[in-house]
């Protein structure tokens, strides 16, 4: 008799444990929902922040588009002039600027050294004295120094240097286009050698590794 009594005092008390143990779970999963929640608003927030960025830098790119697409009717008449004024500028600039974009060197540099090289003029050649055994200058049957090529074309590529190095078709040097190349390999071989001095870069352009080269080169470029 006093067992069956003891069991049934015990029965509220596991009642109210019972209830309190599902309060405390259903305040637990409450949290666990909220945490969830607020994990979930900041990555919409965070996603919407990306989305607003890419928006703006999207709004910045159809405004530059905009405006190159005003600007398309006067480029394309200034092209025009451009090219029926003087075709051969017009082909030395294009060519200056792929071979820029190639070797990473600013075209208008490598115009500037065709200006001071052969003032665009696709034919130009250097030349230099032909030599005796002993160091004196040879003569012809007319009693007529002997000359021979010493630099050729738009950049004034010197053959004789670089034939063996850059493999160069002697056929095809007056070529614009190839000319370029040549040259800039040239021209970013010594910028290679000379970082973060273009003055000396050019120097040896113009004077290889001479020491009484020509110091005003770099300037006049």
């Amino acid at each position: 008799m006093k067992k069956k009594k003891k069991s049934k005092s015990l029965r509220p008390l596991l009642f109210v444990a019972a209830g309190v143990l599902v309060q405390w779970l259903a305040i637990m999963v409450l949290v666990l929902v909220f945490q969830w929640q607020r994990t979930e608003l900041k990555y919409k927030r965070d996603n919407i922040k990306d989305l607003s960025l890419e928006l703006r830098d999207r709004a910045r790119q159809i405004e530059k588009l905009r405006q190159r697409t005003q600007e398309y009717p006067q480029l394309k008449y200034l092209q025009g002039v451009f090219e029926a004024y003087d075709g051969l500028v017009y082909k030395v600039a294009l060519a200056a600027r792929a071979q820029g974009e190639k070797y990473k060197i600013d075209p208008f540099l490598i115009l500037s050294v065709i200006q001071r090289e052969s003032y665009f003029n696709p034919r130009a050649t250097s030349y230099k004295f032909k030599r005796n055994y002993d160091g004196t200058i040879a003569y012809d049957e007319k009693a007529q120094h002997i000359k021979l090529p010493l630099a050729m074309g738009l950049m004034q590529v010197n053959y004789g240097a670089w034939k063996d190095e850059l493999q160069i078709d002697l056929k095809r040097i007056y070529e614009v286009n190839y000319n370029l190349e040549l040259g800039c390999r040239i021209l970013d071989h010594y910028i290679q050698r000379n970082p973060g001095d273009l003055s000396r870069a050019l120097y040896e352009y113009c004077s290889g590794f001479m020491a009484d080269g020509n110091f005003a080169y770099p300037a006049r470029v």
